[in-house]
This record gives structure tokens, sequence and C-alpha cells, in this order.
């Protein structure tokens, strides 16, 4: 057996000790893409299928079984992931880390080697057009998706460049 397939096996039985009411097939295939995410290092669709130990005689049937897994509406990436990130969450707090989410790096102070001129903020954050997102974080479409942002306090917009 490959260290790729030891790799997948390895996942499904986490996959199965977090999630055991999900079909076996689900986990099996979802194991394996998630192993070969992690032999390649990478996530794109092409780095998937060439890294991927399935025999098929063309490769773009290897792109069409990532796709098949990847878009599955009874995979649910929110349930699969969910169980997964509470115990980490639960180890960062019994060893006493701290935890920190996106977005909540704005009382940081901007890096030693900033640049005066600069906000040190992500993108957007300094005022302007921004895409509302629903709770997934997909962005939503149409008008009622955009919003006006608010600068932040303490950040300086970017001088436009004429």
């Amino acid at each position: 057996m490959s260290g790729l397939l030891v790799l997948a096996d390895s996942v499904g039985r986490e996959l199965q000790r977090l999630l055991p009411t999900q079909r076996k097939t689900q986990r099996v295939n979802l194991a394996l893409v998630v192993a070969t995410m992690l032999d390649v290092r990478s996530a794109t669709l092409m780095d998937l299928a060439a890294g991927l130990p399935r025999p098929v005689e063309r490769i773009d049937m290897r792109f069409q079984w990532i796709w098949r897994v990847v878009m599955n509406p009874l995979i649910k990436p929110d349930d699969v992931i969910a169980p997964f990130a509470t115990e980490r969450m639960a180890l960062m707090a019994e060893q006493g880390e701290p935890l920190v989410l996106p977005g909540s790096n704005q009382d940081q102070p901007a890096p030693p080697d900033a640049d005066a001129g600069t906000a040190h903020r992500p993108a957007g954050i300094a005022g302007g057009l921004a895409r509302r997102r629903d709770a997934r974080g997909h962005r939503l479409r149409g008008p009622e998706g955009l919003a006006r942002r608010e600068p932040s306090p303490g950040c300086r917009p970017r001088p436009r460049s004429a």
C-alpha cells in the first residue's frame, strides 16, 4: 500500500470517528481527496488530478471524479469541518493558546518596517464598496451584495495616484 493510501485510510478513520453518520462512500472519497491535497501540497484541480491514485484511462476522468466529490450536495463542508474545528479549539483552550479569528487583527499595531503612507489593514477596510457575504462566506450577487464600508478607526486610506 502506498504512503498516500495509508494517509487516506488514516483520514478516513478520523472522519469515521468524528462523523459516524456519514456514508462510507462519501467518507472514503473525501479522505482520498484530502490525502491527495496533503500529498501534492496544493488545492488546484490540475495538481490533484495528477496526484490522485485512481486507475483511469484518461486524465479528464480524474477531473470528473474530483469534481463529483467536491460538488456532492450530500457532503456539507460546514458539517465536515465543525467537529475538527471544535476539537482543535478545545485543545487550544486546554493548553492556554490564544485563538485568533480572521479579521481580529484590527487592534494590532502596524509592523515596525511599515511605510507611514500606507494602511496596514485587510483589503477594503479603508472604505469604499465591498461585497457582502452570506453566512458561509460566499459573495452575494446583485445590488443587495453591495455595501458601503466605513473606514476603520485610525485607518487612513491610501493616497490615490493620479
